[in-house]
């Protein structure tokens, strides 16, 4: 009688497993796109960052409006919007900040 329950465990377990791992390669690819655009969002703010100090560290005209725009940057990875909409918006300051530290 005790081997019927082991026995009886061990498949309910193996179903149990089975679609636990189904569920989450099924999330996993649901979310694919998501964590690309913030990986990529990710590496934009990096990007901007260090923009951001070669414009601080070359004049002072444009220090301001180079921390007002990575504050921005930051706001923006921080906020509840969508990844595609972060990464455009990240995208846009990144061309600011480069235009930036072109004019230096």
């Amino acid at each position: 009688m005790i081997f019927i329950y082991i026995v009886f465990a061990g498949v309910l377990l193996y179903f149990v497993l089975r679609y636990a791992v189904r569920d989450a390669m099924i999330e996993k690819e649901a979310n694919k796109d998501k964590l690309i655009y913030l990986q990529k969002s990710s590496d934009l703010l990096d990007d901007i960052g260090s923009l951001y100090s070669m414009v601080s560290s070359k004049s002072n005209k444009h220090q301001k409006e180079a921390h007002q725009i990575y504050n921005e940057s930051v706001d923006i990875l921080t906020s509840d919007m969508k990844p595609e909409g972060k990464y455009q918006k990240l995208k846009d300051n990144q061309k600011k900040m480069s235009l930036l530290n072109k004019g230096n």
